[in-house]
């Protein structure tokens, strides 16, 4: 089993996306394709690579990967998409897929979700095969997530109000615990890409640390750019 994440650290040293250190890569992969929390406690304990089995734990090994990123020094300066999207990319690799978008598709299967909104190949004349999927499978990941998250809320009580009370009680401000509350919000009402869910943290398990990642970052222009826009 160590062999299989050297094998995932060997992929990421051959990426494109980072020019990172042997030892570096096999702390990354230990974060994306286990709960260990270091190399050393993986070799101690190993465990099979496996595809992880829900939504939530396939976007925890995103989160928690794109944390290591920043704890071992990497794409400090970059946003948190970018990371998420570098992790995403090593994730897809190390389990056989050309796109995180098919990840994605199989554990949402895999969950029992619904199928996406069936559309029509006029609808995607200027669209290649990948980018119709990926497009696709977004839309399934939103319906995943209503049916998860607000369906049975109330009002008061959505996954962004409940970020907002935890912003304030870290010591945000009003004004920017609502700009958090609000760039959340519509990230799903308004079917923001997907990249934009990962930099608000919409689909980030630990919102306090989400939090905390966001306190030491240059983020306020940036939300209220996307949120003008979105």
């Amino acid at each position: 089993m160590t062999a299989s994440m050297k094998q995932a650290a060997v992929a990421v040293r051959n990426s494109p996306f980072l020019d990172i250190t042997h030892g570096h890569a096999l702390e990354l992969c230990v974060a994306i394709l286990s709960t260990a929390k270091s190399w050393n406690h993986y070799c101690s304990n190993p465990t099979p690579i496996a595809v992880p089995s829900s939504i939530e734990d396939l976007f925890s090994a995103v989160i928690r990967g794109q944390r290591r990123l920043l704890e071992l020094g990497y794409l400090t300066e970059a946003a948190r998409e970018l990371r998420c999207s570098v992790v995403e990319s090593f994730l897809a690799t190390a389990h056989g897929f050309s796109s995180f978008g098919q990840l994605v598709d199989l554990v949402l299967n895999e969950a029992g979700a619904a199928p996406g909104p069936q559309l029509l190949n006029t609808d995607w004349q200027a669209g290649s095969a990948s980018e119709v999927h990926d497009v696709m499978t977004f839309m399934r990941l939103s319906m995943w997530y209503h049916r998860q998250y607000l369906q049975n809320a109330k009002p008061g009580d959505y996954p962004w109000d409940r970020t907002k009370a935890l912003a304030l009680s870290l010591g945000f401000t009003e004004d920017e615990a609502c700009l958090i509350r609000s760039c959340q919000r519509e990230a799903y009402q308004h079917a923001w890409p997907h990249h934009e869910w990962m930099e608000v943290g919409l689909l980030d398990p630990d919102q306090e640390a989400f939090l905390k990642e966001l306190m030491a970052a240059n983020w306020q222009q940036k939300w209220s750019t996307m949120l003008q826009h979105g």
